[in-house]
Parts: C-alpha cells; structure tokens; sequence
C-alpha cells in the first residue's frame, strides 16, 4: 500500500479533484445537484486544513500554508457560483423563451 504525505495528498486536491469537480459542475445541466457539490467541496476544505497543518513540517513548499488553501477554495467557490449563474441565466433564458400554449 503507497502511502502519501500531506503535500502530495494536497496536490491532488489542487490538480485532480477540484478540477473535476468544476467540470461536473460545468457538464451538469442540474441545479439541484449544487448542494451536494458544495457539501462535498466544504469536506475537501477541511481535509485540505488538517494536511496543511501535517505538512507545516515539510518546509516552503507553498501548498500547505492556511493563507493559501484558504485562497485556492475561495477563487474555486467564486468559480462554482458563476458557473451555477451561468446555468441558472441559461435555464430562465429557456423557460421565458417557450412558447405559450394557446387555448
């Protein structure tokens, strides 16, 4: 079994697993899913927390300090919510464009 140290556990949350989950935000053509996607953004936050402070060992590697997981969410979450508006503009630009039954 490969075990990880923190900053490598971090540079996957950085490089694949953020990542991934703005693109299924982006490919998702459903809103509802945006709570679970935040929920499991939060988690992934924490973790990122609890590795950053394992890592304070580890040197300047830059990945692990508190100041900079706390900027990375933070510019991921600005993205999540455009994103969501996006679809959300997008999905009201449908309904306001359908034509109206006539009876």
């Amino acid at each position: 079994m490969v075990t990880l140290d923190p900053c490598s556990r971090l540079k996957t949350i950085y490089c694949q697993l953020v990542p991934s989950i703005i693109q299924d935000a982006e490919d998702n053509k459903y809103i509802n899913t945006r709570p679970v996607i935040e929920s499991g953004l939060e988690k992934l936050e924490d973790k990122s927390y609890q590795l950053g402070q394992k890592c304070s060992n580890c040197g300047n590697c830059g990945k692990c300090e508190a100041e900079t997981i706390e900027d990375f969410f933070f510019d991921t979450k600005e993205r999540l919510d455009g994103i969501w508006a996006k679809q959300l503009s997008n999905k009201l630009h449908e309904v306001i464009n359908e034509p109206l039954l006539v009876c």
